[in-house]
């Protein structure tokens, strides 16, 4: 199967910015259809349909060109409250992804080398995982320990309820992913709890060291060659891959914290520009080196996943400033309430997708009929919801 590059990826990730950009240019009154048009449906289309990419850059491009003159208006809006707009967007942006992939790998014309890898390589469905981790953790420093505690509780309950539907129904999972009986659910009720027990303010340093510290297991103790086993003859070896994944999930959680509190702190916008954009570039130069040793692999969640993850998505973060800083748009209520909704919109959207699984075999339809399905399940899933709860 061939994998995604590192430029595809990024490329794919960051359309939203892009689309955006040329929804201000086009300087038209705010509606939920427009920002279906030039939000939604540019993400759609990049994640899909992939090869179209550049031709869909080149046309938003084209749009930001003509319509330039509009691009540093400045709009005077009612305040809303606890809007972020650096995080708000960007966390609204790699929620959309989460969403439509979850739903669309399942269909024949989602691209394979998305989908999640089982040994090495990257993909977008392995950058998802930790696209709803990084976003976790930036939000996380908002929150105090006894919420913390009580969202891994929630976490752990929602993971058994995943866990009893799936034995229930016979559901087919990938054994690759977590194991027989592990699910992200559990995984993420792991990291609240355990960082909620030994949050502290020295969070990135903690994190730096655990990743050493499992990345010396990995390799020198070939934990590597342990976790790709086929021995499954105990509990702890048929769920070893989402045991094992539950430290650099952690880290990667933590180390995002240290980013949120960059967002949320008082720092002048250039200040927050330095440093999002200097942590980035070492975790970037972090992933090219170690990847010259060891491809990334998401199941083994090594170093080198983990300093692609929290790179790629510091540097979304840092193009978030970048763009906000230099151009003013008009709040999108819609990305507010993706932002503020995330985790209710990651349960409801999974609950859709299970669903849909048990109920219809997608990959027995057609390109066409598929399309219309997945978009009526991205409407399902985030309009009809905002609509119901938008002056909530």
């Amino acid at each position: 199967m061939d994998r995604s590059t590192e430029t595809e990826l990024f490329l794919v990730t960051s359309i939203s910015y892009t689309s955006m950009l040329a929804y201000k240019c086009m300087n038209i009154q705010n509606s939920l259809a427009l920002e279906l048009i030039f939000w939604i449906l540019p993400q759609y289309i990049a994640i899909c349909y992939p090869d179209w990419i550049v031709y869909l850059y080149i046309m938003l491009i084209c749009i930001i060109f003509l319509k330039r003159k509009n691009l540093f208006v400045k709009y005077k809006e009612e305040p809303i409250k606890n809007y972020y707009p650096i995080l708000d967007s960007y966390r609204a942006y790699l929620m959309l992804m989460v969403v439509i992939s979850i739903f669309a790998v399942d269909f024949n014309f989602y691209p394979e080398r998305f989908k999640k890898s089982s040994f090495f390589g990257l993909t977008l469905m392995d950058v998802g995982i930790g696209s709803f981790l990084f976003n976790s953790g930036a939000m996380s420093v908002k929150m105090s320990r006894i919420k913390l505690i009580f969202n891994s509780l929630i976490m752990i309950g929602l993971g058994f309820v995943r866990l009893f539907t799936i034995l229930y129904f016979n559901y087919t999972v990938d054994i690759t992913e977590y194991g027989y009986h592990m699910n992200f659910y559990f995984i993420l009720g792991a990291v609240y709890l355990i960082y909620g027990i030994i949050r502290s303010k020295y969070n990135f340093k903690i994190a730096l060291l655990l990743t050493v510290i499992y990345e010396y297991f990995l390799r020198v103790k070939n934990q590597d060659v342990f976790i790709f086993s086929e021995y499954r003859n105990s509990l702890f070896l048929k769920n070893k891959e989402g045991i094992y994944s539950i430290l650099p999930s952690l880290t990667i959680f933590m180390f995002s914290s240290e980013f949120g509190n960059i967002g949320f702190s008082k720092d002048s916008n250039k200040e927050k520009y330095m440093k999002i954009l200097g942590m980035s570039c070492m975790f970037l130069f972090i992933y090219y080196i170690s990847n010259g040793y060891m491809i990334a692999s998401r199941r083994l969640g090594n170093l080198t996943y983990v300093s692609w993850i929290v790179g790629l998505h510091s540097l979304h973060l840092f193009l978030s400033l970048t763009v906000t800083a230099f151009v003013s748009f008009k709040p999108l209520r819609l990305h507010v309430w993706v932002s503020k909704n995330m985790l209710t919109l990651f349960l409801f959207s999974n609950i859709l997708v299970l669903i849909g699984n048990l109920l219809f075999d997608w990959k027995k339809i057609n390109e066409m009929l598929g399309n219309i399905v997945n978009i009526s399940y991205i409407f399902i899933s985030i309009i009809i919801p905002y609509i119901f709860t938008k002056n909530k």
